[in-house]
């Protein structure tokens, strides 16, 4: 780090037009600052494009791709070329180039301090914040303990002991325009250790903001006392306008906003020119541009109205456009090939190394005093060293500062680049949110003990699905003796901020209609405080109070994460049952695909601490009205044999007791079945002869037992009914004892997830519009033995049907295999099969 270098940059640029005349007319086009521009942004994105798609396998981070990109175009790679250098990156078109991504990247950093929620620091308490403290406040000290012994015992010269405690304090910063991005694109933001990275992060960032201002006034201060005060009071006065003008303006401005309805476009202005005034000023503070945008952008509230509108309009087009330029303006600087002093390279590279391994300790420590499990706090401290943006936009303002020389530059950028390589697939490896999913005993309707409360979470995205929901938990008969508790959640897609929002709702008693108040406070997008997807559920409620209490919440969180608040919340509370809408379904005669709602489903599925249905609801209409009083439900059974059908069959042998269900059972046996003395047999026999029992005399339901050859013969016994008639068919999902079925999983199934029989049921070409129910019993279930040897001893189902305590491991085409954990001497049976 040398203070005295020559730049080979020319001060002197000729200026270039702007617009090219065109190739048929003599000109040409690359003398043209805007050729030129378009042709830099074209050869940068199609680059990193390539990388992103060639390392994502590898569970590379999209930045990784990004500043490699960038480094390809540069004297490293594509730059040796004279001609290509010429050609598509001269000496006459940088300042162009640097301008359009230092502009850009100032936008950047202000849309990601949109998204950010600062509220998570308060929320996460001392633990987020001591985490960070001893991060940062650990690797420091080591490293100047480092710099100091290369000084005076390896003659290292490293530059002025002012800049380098700069340099080195920062690289004890974990920044959270770096971590949020990361953690949301591998899907971690919203579990346990991504809101605590997250929230530790920012803790960081302000620590960072605290140094920025002392570097500041300290560097002012070398030239006079005078300045230093001046520095002082600049930065006083430019945060103080952000917090009490510009902030109360952004509230001004949603007040401003009529409910459901976009902002207006000269508020959206308002506040982009203010972005820029507050870029400029911080440049003449000396604070950098990004700084100040992005403490900018976290004073703005973060999701709807006014903070979605912003993310919709300029996310896409900053991140697939300038910030491209960004890392090309850093790789034009990033010279492999001038690293030559080794004796320095190693100097750098042992500081670097020195901070990363305080940095993971600083991490550990704390949070195995907050008795964190020694896995999820290794894998913390791993997420808190990745470098990116930040990082790299902070070497470029040295390097323009004549604070790093081309080889430390070099060295400390392609150094941010392996250490999130190589931390961010460590991180993924190690941590896995499921585990947390895990219950302890079994939560099915198959196990329910009699006279237990039933509690069952429902996930809903449209007002459509409410009815047909709200019938089918009415149809599962709440009594005084065994009620109902309904947890209902109303997804709203995440747009807007960073961090995923969970809003209980608590509802006013003994009224007549739905005042509900959120905890949260404020509404969110999609629905008003009293949202209509609520409001049917709590009048459920009121027409069943003595029998049935509903807790409703608002999920605001991406697709692709919502199964984390729906099985954390379902974990926490003792749900039996999750019941969620099927991605396909039919509005107003057409027909929609929601392919988010399938991710969510596939990962509930995958993930969920108790049993699960999947609602295919084919009601015509999207009326919320419910008319409990006048209530009639009719429903088929149809029953093969496995978990799946077991749990099934034990739901409807609940809803059998309703006055007003009529239920047609029918069991499918095959030929040759009679003579199968298998435990699983005995099961399916044993539950199918209790619920015959349990209903004789009652002539609402119905019992059948059929033999069948094949699935034409299956499907034809189901035609025979008036399906039409029905307004749910009931199923299992798998059907491990069904010759017939089992070998059709591959060659039958569009939908893998309704399993064989749903999926014929749900398919067009069977002509039937009636809603099906397909359910999956519990596969996540955690057993404790205590004693447990190296070869493990396991109990299946008690011949009573009741007392189970484990699951085994079916087919392999069903789940992924069990998996013993240490420590706690846990076990994972995914499927079970005696």
């Amino acid at each position: 780090m040398n203070s005295n270098i020559e730049s080979d940059t020319p001060y002197c640029i000729n200026t270039i037009s702007v617009d090219s005349n065109g190739v048929f007319i003599g000109g040409i086009p690359l003398r043209h600052s805007f050729s030129l521009l378009s042709l830099q942004l074209i050869l940068v994105v199609i680059i990193s494009r390539f990388l992103y798609f060639v390392l994502r396998p590898l569970r590379q981070p999209r930045i990784i791709s990004e500043i490699l990109g960038g480094i390809i175009v540069g004297p490293s790679v594509l730059g040796r070329s004279a001609a290509f250098r010429k050609a598509a990156f001269p000496v006459r078109g940088k300042t162009v180039l640097d301008t359009m991504a230092t502009f850009g990247v100032m936008y950047v950093f202000f849309v990601i301090g949109v998204k950010t929620d600062p509220s998570l620091i308060r929320r996460a308490g001392k633990k987020a914040a001591i985490i960070a403290l001893v991060g940062v406040l650990l690797p420091y000290p080591a490293m100047m303990l480092t710099v100091y012994l290369l000084k005076h015992y390896l003659s290292v010269s490293l530059g002025d002991a002012f800049h380098v405690s700069v340099i080195t304090s920062f690289q004890s910063i974990t920044a959270f325009p770096v971590t949020i991005p990361i953690l949301s694109e591998f899907h971690f933001l919203n579990s346990e250790i991504g809101l605590l990275a997250t929230s530790s992060s920012i803790v960081c960032g302000i620590c960072w903001w605290i140094t920025i201002c002392i570097y500041v006034i300290l560097h002012a201060s070398i030239h006079s006392p005078l300045r230093s005060l001046g520095a002082f009071l600049s930065l006083l006065a430019l945060v103080v306008f952000i917090l009490c003008v510009f902030r109360p303006l952004t509230k001004w401005i949603i007040r401003k906003t009529p409910e459901g309805k976009p902002v207006a476009e000269v508020y959206i202005f308002i506040i982009l020119a203010g972005v820029l005034v507050i870029g400029f000023f911080s440049e003449m503070v000396g604070a950098n541009s990004f700084n100040g945008a992005l403490v900018m952008g976290l004073v703005i509230p973060d999701g709807p109205p006014l903070g979605s509108t912003l993310v919709e309009k300029l996310d896409s087009v900053l991140s697939e456009l300038f910030l491209p330029l960004f890392y090309a303006m850093s790789g034009l600087k990033t010279d492999v090939f001038a690293i030559r002093d080794m004796k320095q390279l190693m100097a750098l590279l042992m500081i670097v190394i020195v901070g990363l391994l305080m940095k993971i300790v600083g991490t550990l420590l704390p949070s195995l005093y907050f008795k964190m499990p020694f896995r999820d706090a290794i894998s913390l401290g791993l997420i808190m060293c990745v470098k990116g943006q930040v990082e790299v936009l902070t070497y470029n303002y040295w390097w323009d500062a004549k604070h790093l020389n081309n080889q430390s530059f070099a060295v400390l950028v392609l150094s941010a680049v392996a250490t999130t390589a190589i931390v961010t697939p460590l991180f993924t490896f190690l941590y896995n949110p499921s585990d947390r999913y895990m219950a302890n005993q079994r939560r099915t309707m198959f196990h329910l003990k009699p006279g237990s409360e039933v509690s069952i979470l429902t996930c809903i995205h449209h007002q459509h699905n409410v009815p047909t929901i709200i019938n089918l938990l009415e149809a599962t008969y709440a009594t005084k003796e065994s009620p109902l508790a309904v947890y209902a959640i109303r997804h709203v897609q995440l747009v807007g901020r960073a961090a995923p929002l969970f809003i209980p709702h608590k509802f006013a008693r003994n009224t007549s209609s739905a005042s509900a108040s959120t905890s949260g406070g404020g509404s969110v997008k999609g629905g008003s405080q009293v949202d209509p997807i609520i409001n049917a559920f709590h009048i459920y409620e009121q027409r069943n109070e003595e029998s049935v209490s509903v807790h409703s919440f608002t999920a605001v969180a991406p697709y692709t994460t919502v199964h984390d608040e729906i099985c954390q919340l379902a974990l926490n509370k003792g749900v039996i049952l999750i019941i969620i809408p099927f991605h396909k379904q039919t509005l107003d005669g057409y027909i929609e695909i929601n392919h988010g709602a399938l991710i969510m489903n596939r990962n509930i599925i995958h993930n969920a601490p108790c049993s699960v249905g999947l609602l295919v609801d084919r009601t015509i209409g999207g009326s919320l009205c419910t008319l409990v009083g006048n209530f009639s439900y009719h429903l088929a059974c149809l029953f093969f044999g496995g978990d799946d059908d077991r749990e099934a069959l034990a739901y409807v042998s609940r809803m059998s007791q309703h006055p007003h269900v009529r239920i047609t059972a029918i069991r499918f046996l095959s030929y040759g079945s009679a003579i199968d003395r298998s435990r699983e047999r005995k099961l399916d026999n044993d539950l199918f002869e209790e619920f015959k029992a349990k209903n004789i005399g009652n002539q609402r339901v119905v019992q059948r037992e059929v033999m069948v050859r094949d699935m034409e013969q299956i499907v034809t016994v189901i035609r025979s009914l008036d399906i039409d008639s029905f307004d749910l068919f009931v199923v299992g999902k798998h059907h491990e004892n069904n010759l017939l079925l089992s070998k059709l999983v591959s060659s039958w199934t569009e939908f893998p997830e309704l399993g064989v029989v749903g999926d014929l049921l749900a398919s067009p070409d069977f002509g039937s519009t009636t809603s099906i129910l397909v359910i999956q019993q519990q596969i996540n279930v955690r057993l404790h033995v205590p004693g447990l040897p190296n070869s493990l001893t396991m109990a299946g189902r008690e011949d009573t049907i009741r007392n189970s305590t484990i699951r085994h491991q079916s087919s392999p085409s069903r789940r992924s295999p069990r998996r013993i954990q240490e420590g706690d001497a846990s076990v994972r049976f995914p499927s079970s099969q005696a």
